[in-house]
């Protein structure tokens, strides 16, 4: 994961305006497709540039990664462990979306063998278009209680002062609705290797 020290702040978006030739300039100077995707690239990695700062904050403010061993991602019964040992006053948190998810359970899948969405991207490719950002695939997949798929590296545990009140209905519902873009799949190809690894029986 990139470093926090020396973050720099988020380009001045007026910098990055792009030109579109008005109807006058068609004839003359025609649209310049590869600029216009050059501009939005560089609004969608100042855009990652403005999460990841809030995720640095997250950290100085004392907010742990869910899994501190970096080395130990794909390992399930260690991150099994990081979700049993969090106190009643503990939740998982998502960070780029800022908000606390319900229900967690790990799989021993790893980011690209995960489809999510509705355009079959695996995991990877689903940050790398909504994000401009590449995950690591050396690592597990944590999902949540509405069926949403999470990198276990994007996940921090946080105080909250009524964890109970995210079990109430309404807010699973809303929760739901709003990871309805990361929902996860298995590819076909992968199911005979995967059955069994869903949400574990208590």
């Amino acid at each position: 994961m990139d470093s926090c020290e020396d973050f720099d702040m988020c380009e001045d978006l007026d910098r990055s305006d792009m030109y579109l030739p008005t109807k006058k300039e068609d004839n003359s100077k025609p649209c310049n497709h590869q600029e216009i995707e050059d501009r939005f690239r560089e609004f969608k990695q100042s855009t990652y540039k403005e999460i990841h700062q809030m995720s640095c904050a997250l950290k100085k403010v004392g907010y742990s990664p869910l899994c501190p061993d970096v080395k130990r991602r794909t390992d399930l019964d260690y991150i099994r462990e990081c979700l049993d040992r969090m106190t009643a006053d503990q939740a998982v948190f998502y960070s780029r979306a800022g908000e606390v998810l319900v229900g967690c359970y790990v799989t021993p899948l790893r980011p690209t063998e995960v489809q999510c969405g509705q355009g079959n991207l695996n995991l990877c490719q689903y940050f790398a278009d909504k994000w401009c950002y590449n995950i690591d695939d050396n690592q597990y997949v944590v999902i949540n209680g509405c069926g949403a798929a999470y990198p276990v590296s994007e996940l921090f545990i946080v105080r909250v002062p009524r964890p109970e009140a995210m079990q109430n209905d309404k807010e699973v519902r809303a929760q739901k609705k709003r990871d309805s873009g990361m929902r996860w799949s298995i590819p076909s190809s992968d199911t005979s290797g995967a059955r069994g690894i869903l949400r574990p029986t208590k």
